[in-house]
């Protein structure tokens, strides 16, 4: 159980520095900004559906932005599947 805590601390102290340096950036990096800006892009490109392949982070966005944007998805690819939990990928 050290080590785990070792390691939780070691995240917050590199999360709190991405924070520093980047200012308010880090209030537009969640999932449901990124799925937000993935439909933008899809918009822009003039696509009425896209086919979605999510490697590693990836696998986090691809269902979140199925659930959002279901008729805007033709297929979905993930591989390298991240643990879904909230607090750890958020």
């Amino acid at each position: 159980m050290q080590s785990y805590e070792k390691m939780v601390d070691s995240y917050q102290n590199i999360s709190m520095g991405c924070r520093t340096m980047t200012s308010r950036l880090m209030d537009h990096l969640d999932k449901i900004y990124i799925v937000k800006m993935l439909e933008a892009v899809r918009k822009a490109l003039g696509s009425e559906k896209i086919h979605f392949q999510g490697l590693s982070y990836g696998t986090i966005i691809g269902p979140q932005y199925g659930y959002y944007y279901p008729d805007a998805n033709l297929s979905m690819v993930l591989d390298g599947n991240l643990e879904h939990y909230e607090d750890g990928t958020s």
